[in-house]
């Protein structure tokens, strides 16, 4: 009786552990329309798929201009490097889409769509709204 309850109670830890890990950012509310256009209109970003912008050797730099292109870096460039890609973009509410030349598509971002939520004072999450996880955190830096 006592192995049976034992294993009723890490089964109880372990899917406590595992709500935990899950929402972390799950109360956190998409950001609203207009701000997801300041965010995005004529603005640059860090941005890590990894989750760690602290990192800058796996950090890349995203250029959204104004007229709707875009600018892609490869991950450990510099903010003006040249473009190792480039695409359009838009904004449909509180979802930003873009696609893509050439990069991105065995890992899901050459074409893809997101919403964006706020998790710190200038860090943000855009969660994949097809296939449903965290596409890479990113912050501002012009």
């Amino acid at each position: 009786m006592k192995t049976l309850a034992l294993r009723f109670a890490c089964r109880i830890c372990t899917a406590m552990t595992m709500l935990a890990m899950l929402s972390g950012s799950a109360n956190a509310e998409d950001v609203d329309p207009d701000e997801l256009r300041n965010l995005v209109k004529g603005r640059k970003w860090v941005l890590a798929f990894t989750g760690d912008l602290s990192d800058a050797g796996y950090s890349n730099y995203w250029d959204f201009n104004a007229d709707g292109s875009m600018c892609v870096r490869f991950a450990g460039g510099k903010p003006n490097d040249r473009c190792a890609d480039n695409g359009q973009w838009k904004l449909d509410a509180q979802t930003l889409c873009w696609d893509l030349k050439l990069i991105g598509e065995p890992y899901g971002y050459k074409s893809a769509c997101v919403r964006v939520q706020k998790v710190g004072e200038q860090q943000y999450e855009a969660f994949n709204i097809k296939a449903g996880y965290r596409q890479f955190v990113f912050r501002p830096v012009k």
